[in-house]
This record gives C-alpha cells, sequence and structure tokens, in this order.
C-alpha cells in the first residue's frame, strides 16, 4: 500500500511540475476563472478530495505498519501464548 501511495504522490509531483513549467500558468487560471461557479466548485472539491485521501492513505499506512510492529514485539515477548492457544471445537472454549 505504501508503495502504491508514493507511486499516486510521484506521479501527481510531476504532473503538477509539468502544468506549472510547460504551461502558461496564466491561461491555465484563466481558464479555471472561466468556468462557472459550480464547476469551479466541483475542481475545488475534487482536488481537495484527491489531496486529503492520498494523505489519508498515507497516514493508515503508518499506522497499519505501527499496529504490525506492536503485535510482532507482543509476540515475540511472550512465545508461551501461541503454545498454549488451541482453536475452540463445536464453538466452546
Amino acid at each position: 500500500m505504501r508503495i502504491l501511495v508514493g507511486g499516486a504522490v510521484v506521479v501527481l509531483a510531476f504532473a503538477l511540475a509539468f502544468i506549472i513549467w510547460n504551461f502558461n500558468l496564466d491561461v491555465l487560471v484563466e481558464a479555471f476563472l472561466s468556468q462557472p461557479t459550480p464547476q469551479k466548485v466541483a475542481w475545488i472539491v475534487t482536488v481537495a478530495a484527491s489531496l486529503l485521501l492520498l494523505s489519508l492513505a498515507l497516514w493508515q499506512s503508518e499506522m497499519v505498519l505501527r499496529q504490525r510492529k506492536i503485535a510482532q514485539n507482543v509476540g515475540a515477548s511472550t512465545p508461551w501464548r501461541r503454545a498454549n492457544c488451541r482453536p475452540a471445537r463445536g464453538g466452546t472454549i
């Protein structure tokens, strides 16, 4: 997941650099401002939601990594728990 999100961030950065350096920024701003208000709002919401989803995906990836490390540490510090655990038979413990 981290690789996928990292790749998406890199692609987004390249796209932004391409837009800023290869296009006339005034034309891009003029095209945006010439849109009707509902379309402006839709573009703003789309861009904001994309950035929010990327940041949340990175945050979630970090939380999962932390939980994995904690679970590994707990498992390593108490090996007797795994040895004494048996699957339940017939739905009873």
